[in-house]
């Protein structure tokens, strides 16, 4: 369930925290390209950090691995209590995900990833200007 308080927190306050590890979450690169290019979600569960895999096409050779486990749990094993990703970032992800695939623009942006692949390195603070996102539109 959402809070009234995370209804609406500001871009600037996002970006201020955008490298936070509440953020983030390990994954093998085969995962997080198709999470990247939103073939692959999680959709929130009952219970903590509990989700289930949705995945469309293009997951490619990490498909056994999703028919076998449909469901994951995030837990901390840094042994430094870091924070588990916000359930709310995985929630708007999936909800991005599944209006891709519904409309057919998933299919369009898995062609814009592999158009632009060469932009793999991205400056971590941020501070990459990508201007064709904007002609693009």
């Amino acid at each position: 369930m959402v809070t009234p308080t995370k209804l609406y927190v500001s871009p600037k306050q996002r970006l201020e925290r955008i490298n936070e590890s509440s953020n983030l979450f390990t994954a093998a690169d085969t995962v997080h390209n198709s999470f990247g290019r939103f073939n692959l979600a999680l959709k929130p569960m009952p219970g903590q950090n509990k989700y289930r895999v949705k995945y469309w096409e293009a997951v490619g050779a990490i498909l056994p691995f999703l028919e076998q486990y449909p469901e994951i749990q995030f837990i901390d094993q840094s042994g430094a209590n870091t924070p588990i990703p916000d359930p709310d970032l995985f929630r708007t992800h999936y909800v991005i995900a599944q209006i891709l695939h519904a409309t057919g623009l998933g299919r369009a942006l898995d062609e814009f990833f592999e158009e632009y692949s060469y932009l793999r390195c991205l400056a971590s603070d941020g501070s990459t200007t990508l201007p064709f996102l904007i002609e693009a539109g």
